[in-house]
Order: C-alpha cells, then sequence, then structure tokens
C-alpha cells in the first residue's frame, strides 16, 4: 500500500507548482493592465488630463489588485481588498464624474 502526505503538506512539486501559477498569473494580470497604454497616450495626445489621470490611477490600483491577489500577501503595506477599494473608487469617480469639458 502506497502512504500519502496529508492533503495539509504540499509536496516541494506541488509549492513549486503553486509558484509557478503565482508567477503566471502575474503576467497575465500585468499583460492586461498594459493593453490600457495606447489609450492612456490618447488622452495625453488630447491633453484630456482628468481622464488620463483616473485612467492611469485605475490602472495602476487594478495591477496591484490583482498582483496582491495572485501573491496572496500586501503589496506596499495595503491588502488585496484595501487595493480593490481603491480600484473601486478610481473607476467609479472617473466614470461617474463630469468631465469638465462638458461644461
Amino acid at each position: 500500500m502506497i502512504r500519502r502526505p496529508p492533503r495539509s503538506t504540499l509536496s516541494s512539486s506541488s509549492a513549486a507548482s503553486d509558484v509557478y501559477k503565482r508567477q503566471l498569473m502575474v503576467l497575465i494580470t500585468a499583460l492586461t493592465n498594459l493593453s490600457a497604454i495606447p489609450a492612456l497616450m490618447l488622452l495625453r495626445r488630447r491633453r484630456w488630463w482628468f481622464e488620463l489621470w483616473g485612467g492611469g490611477f485605475t490602472m495602476v490600483t487594478s495591477f496591484l489588485y490583482h498582483t496582491a491577489d495572485s501573491l496572496g500577501h500586501p503589496i506596499l503595506g495595503l491588502t488585496e481588498g484595501e487595493w480593490h477599494r481603491l480600484d473601486n473608487v478610481a473607476s467609479c469617480l472617473l466614470y461617474t464624474s463630469p468631465s469638465p469639458r462638458d461644461s
């Protein structure tokens, strides 16, 4: 009969696999957030500073939220839940505030 380790104990190969999965998730997070850069460059070219600031802030907070979630530990002193709240606040303010050009 083959004895297996308890489920709570990760084998070295399982732990290594977990590390690679987390690294892959961080890479995917970075790539999806970097896809916003062309839109931010267009906003800069048009000199839409409010939207550029809001979009950049949302991109950074979203990246840090998903990275903290993937790694499972705080980043820059904030947990993934706190980064998530900042991401939501930035998105809500950006998309519900009237643009200065609307007046």
